[in-house]
């Protein structure tokens, strides 16, 4: 059974045990600051709200919303330790809607991110010592532009200029593409290096360049998981979809099957590799897409679509 529950403004709605809950809309895309799509367009909406909430939409913008999904019991192949938080930020705008006798509730979500605005610029300031690791400024430049929020940073120690760096960034996103570009400046003729990459989860922000352990990781990927095969996307990227996870972050390590089922002796017979996965392998995420109606019987409403890297690809 599909899963979601939204937290906004003070109010709740949940899908826990309760196969008759509002139906639910959902696009929510999740990427590395870095990258010009970086998660700034998260979109849900709630049918079948009552009127007094409709007209006071208003109440949402700017308030806080946490929105999670996944699975629940109720499928033999669902796995509840799946879910997990899709997005967390804050509403801006939201709005209601009334057509005929539909009634609906859109929140648009941004993360912290600041704004190329004079007036909404967020104050991302850089000053890195000469000989210091960049780990440090980076932890500084966080805590003082987005003090709500806290760094974890993962990142190799060999990452140092010879000379003192300073800058003034009004997004996170700008700050984020000049800590990847200096960092491959610094690492990159070293053979697989990933760079440093920057992303928002909850309410931490994650700071990563995959040299270093991190907390968690998805692991093997069932093939009941996998809506239709993986795909090459380019040279060393991928695109695969799988029924709706929460449990996945950026970055995170995963397995691909070695084949989409395994067949017991004497229950059939494999001829010409059939039922063997396409791509094999392990890969990095680089992105991921939540799209969901909850209403909708089909496999492919209620997914997520990931992007990813092979390991060690230049």
């Amino acid at each position: 059974m599909r899963w979601y529950k939204i937290v906004a403004g003070g109010q709740t709605w949940d899908a826990t045990s309760d196969p008759y809950a509002l139906n639910v809309e959902m696009d929510i895309p999740v990427t590395v600051q870095n990258l010009p799509a970086n998660g700034t367009g998260a979109f849900v909406r709630v049918w079948g709200i009552p009127l007094q909430t409709l007209l006071n939409a208003k109440q949402f913008n700017n308030q806080p919303i946490s929105v999670y999904g996944g699975m629940q019991q109720g499928l033999p192949l669902a796995n509840p330790s799946q879910q997990g938080l899709l997005v967390q930020g804050k509403c801006y705008p939201a709005l209601g809607n009334w057509v005929g006798t539909d009634m609906t509730l859109d929140f648009f979500i941004v993360v912290a991110a600041g704004v190329p605005n004079p007036k909404r610029a967020a104050n991302v300031i850089h000053n890195w010592k000469a000989n210091t690791p960049l780990s440090q400024p980076i932890a500084q430049t966080i805590q003082t532009a987005f003090p709500g929020y806290t760094p974890i940073i993962n990142i190799s120690d060999k990452l140092k200029l010879n000379y003192d760096d300073t800058g003034f960034y009004q997004t996170l996103g700008q700050y984020a593409r000049y800590i990847y570009n200096i960092s491959m400046s610094i690492m990159g003729s070293t053979a697989g290096y990933f760079g440093v990459h920057m992303w928002t989860q909850g309410k931490n922000i994650y700071v990563s360049d995959a040299t270093q352990p991190q907390q968690g990781g998805a692991g093997q990927i069932q093939f009941q998981d996998l809506i239709g095969q993986p795909i090459w996307t380019g040279i060393n990227t991928i695109q695969f979809k799988t029924v709706m996870r929460g449990d996945i972050n950026l970055l995170d390590t995963i397995t691909l099957p070695p084949a989409l089922a395994t067949l017991t002796q004497g229950s059939a017979t494999q001829v010409g590799g059939q039922g063997s996965n396409v791509i094999q392998g392990q890969f990095k995420i680089l992105r991921m897409r939540h799209t969901g109606n909850f209403r909708q019987p089909d496999w492919p409403s209620w997914c997520t679509t990931f992007d990813a890297m092979t390991l060690n690809a230049q």
